[in-house]
């Protein structure tokens, strides 16, 4: 029998390292298996943001609020998400403890998380729609275009040192009296060595998301008379390869962590909803991961525990690789 002295010490030394471990699995708490986590509804219904398996099952709702929450971006941890409610704010991967980001900018349209978890890029409306990075350590917002047309959907690289987005800037890319068209960009993180990716007439590139090992932009490409089909692009530009061939477009771009395959969502009319497909970079095995009739599934992002933060044979993209190319 353990004396009374001694059953009285292992019960508060076992208290004591209960509170000293809880906090730390709560902070380090993140999915255990692959998880998606999008952003649905039933329309005319609010958005909510969601999580779901790799192949669709384990469906969850973490949000479920009478306004809009849409826009999901892991960290690169999987601890948390960031998302768009009726301000920015994180939450842990489980949807608890949720946390307004208050910031002196205006209302983010889409965002993205720095692969070194230190910053949230995004877009908004100011004068006109401006790329801001909000550094998470210090709270401070920059603005890094001040344009009068349309910068968008910014992407990070994934060694953090570069930011692509799509932008309507320059008027020798437009189709005499046609629409604004959109070409791709890219520039460094304090919105220097700013470049025209793409240099197309007759196109509207938008919608980038690079690649995990740093090689390759996946992006949506339309015309006037075609809507946005999903292609893929090297990294410091040149032609873009087509990957699908849905009547009504798709949109909301995000890659696997291994960089192996793309996920995006597709309005199907015959169901009245959107559902998320993958594809591999190659452009086989196409194939949906919901199957909603009714509901509106979009802007999959995939968190996959079994892959480290960092890739494996990152290319880190240098500013002298992207001007010996388009030079050429």
């Amino acid at each position: 029998m353990i004396p009374r002295k001694s059953s009285t010490f292992w019960l508060i030394f076992g208290k004591i390292l209960l509170f000293l471990l809880v906090p730390a699995v709560l902070v380090f708490a993140r999915p255990t298996r692959p998880t998606i986590v999008y952003e649905s509804r039933v329309w005319p219904g609010f958005w909510s943001i969601y999580t779901m398996d790799l192949d669709g099952s384990h469906v969850r709702q973490l949000t479920n609020n009478p306004w809009h929450d849409s826009t999901p971006e892991w960290s690169p941890n999987g601890a948390q998400i960031a998302f768009r409610g009726v301000e920015l704010a994180l939450m842990d991967c489980d949807g608890h403890n949720v946390q307004p980001i208050p910031i002196e900018a205006p209302f983010p349209h889409i965002i993205d998380w720095s692969p070194d978890g230190t910053k949230i890029v995004f877009s908004a409306t100011a004068q006109a729609d401006d790329i801001f990075v909000l550094d998470l350590t210090t709270g401070e917002v920059r603005n890094l275009t001040h344009h009068r047309f349309s910068d968008l959907a910014p992407s990070w690289s994934p060694d953090s040192q570069w930011i692509v987005f799509s932008s309507n800037r320059d008027p020798n890319f437009w189709p005499p009296g046609g629409p604004l068209l959109a070409d791709l960009y890219i520039m460094d993180t304090d919105g220097n060595n700013l470049r025209n990716l793409t240099q197309t007439v007759n196109q509207h590139e938008d919608d980038p998301a690079w690649s995990p090992d740093g090689t390759q932009i996946a992006l949506t490409l339309s015309t006037v008379d075609r809507l946005p089909q999903l292609y893929v692009m090297p990294v410091e530009g040149g032609r873009a390869r087509r990957l699908t061939d849905f009547p009504h477009g798709v949109r909301e771009l995000a890659w696997t962590p291994d960089s192996r395959q793309i996920l995006f969502s597709v309005f199907i009319p015959n169901k009245q909803g959107e559902d998320i497909y993958i594809i591999n970079r190659d452009g086989t095995n196409l194939h949906p991961i919901t199957d909603n009739v009714g509901r509106e599934a979009r802007h999959p992002r995939l968190f996959d525990p079994t892959l480290g933060v960092s890739p494996v044979g990152l290319k880190t993209t240098t500013w002298g690789a992207i001007k010996k190319q388009k030079d050429q």
